[in-house]
């Protein structure tokens, strides 16, 4: 209310609202109807004067208004104005908080995946570092794994030589070890005769047949066979006593 009070004392009183008292270029009508009403009017007396001041004063008030109407017309124009921008600047508000609302939630968006790309980088260096490491652990793991297998295979093996029998040993195939023992040729020692004498007083002859059959007679032979041995031959020695 304050401009319109401030634009309706600028306004000259041509009744022109776009003019201000200050920039019109047209003569106040108000300094001409007062020329024009003293000039006819000038030689009357009182009374005349008085009436000069009432007219002056009505075609004061018409101009006024006139002015008024101007004011009216350019208060609604402006009033249309004013609602057109406030619409218009409501229609802009609601478009900035849209924007921003987007824009926080973009801005959260971007937060999280610098976060989690950083947290990749983190794990792809640690991947980078843990490579040889992994490749000499699947190394060792190989390597473990065929070590069992081999020392599973010596055990066998093991197994399979302590089992067969040693060159030469014959056990188990019909022989007995005492008999293939016993059943190499012995040497045969043969004694001197000795001369004695005899029960009678008499030496003894050692051809005689009649000693031979006096002196006893030593049978060695092996020794007896064990059941499913098989038998050997072996030699006899007599020992002749004198």
């Amino acid at each position: 209310m304050a401009k319109k009070e401030f634009l309706k004392e600028e306004v000259d009183s041509c009744g022109d609202p776009n003019h201000l008292i200050r920039e019109c270029p047209k003569p106040s009508k108000d300094k001409n109807q007062r020329a024009f009403v003293r000039g006819s009017w000038g030689d009357s007396g009182k009374e005349d004067d008085e009436k000069v001041k009432d007219e002056t004063c009505l075609v004061a008030y018409a101009s006024s208004e006139v002015c008024s109407e101007s004011f009216y017309f350019s208060d609604e124009n402006s009033s249309i104005d004013d609602l057109s921008l406030d619409n218009e600047y409501d229609k802009l508000c609601k478009m900035s908080l849209k924007i921003i609302t987007k824009n926080k939630r973009l801005k959260a968006t971007r937060n999280s995946l610098e976060n989690e790309l950083r947290e990749l980088k983190g794990k792809l260096s640690i991947l980078k570092k843990n490579k040889g490491v992994d490749l000499d652990c699947a190394k060792c793991h190989a390597l473990k794994i065929e070590n069992e297998k081999l020392k599973e295979e010596s055990t066998r093996l093991n197994e399979m030589l302590s089992n067969q029998k040693p060159s030469g040993d014959k056990l188990g195939l019909g022989f007995n070890s005492f008999e293939t023992s016993s059943s190499k040729t012995k040497e045969i020692k043969f004694v001197k005769a000795q001369k004695k004498t005899s029960s009678e007083g008499g030496p003894i002859n050692v051809g005689d047949p009649l000693s031979a059959q006096a002196t006893p007679k030593i049978i060695m032979g092996p020794p007896p066979a064990t059941p499913g041995s098989k038998k050997t031959v072996s030699c006899q020695k007599s020992i002749l006593s004198p």
